[in-house]
């Protein structure tokens, strides 16, 4: 699932990349996640920079996850 191929990236990301020099780029949209959120949380926590889609569905983008994360 697109979900799950997303969780194995975050993982790659953070097992591979260095976080003071990453940024992660997320041209995605899904259905509000809290799970989906916190992972990209945790990327940011660990130093990475996260950017995420915010429009390419015409949708509030607060009600969406990855870009509703903090």
């Amino acid at each position: 699932s697109p979900i799950l191929s997303a969780f194995s990236a975050y993982e790659w990301v953070s097992k591979n990349l260095p976080a003071n020099k990453t940024v992660v780029n997320l041209s995605f949209g899904s259905a509000l996640s809290a799970f989906s959120n916190n992972a990209v949380n945790a990327l940011v926590d660990l130093g990475y920079v996260v950017v995420a889609a915010a429009g390419n569905e015409n949708l509030n983008a607060c009600l969406r996850s990855p870009a509703s994360a903090e």
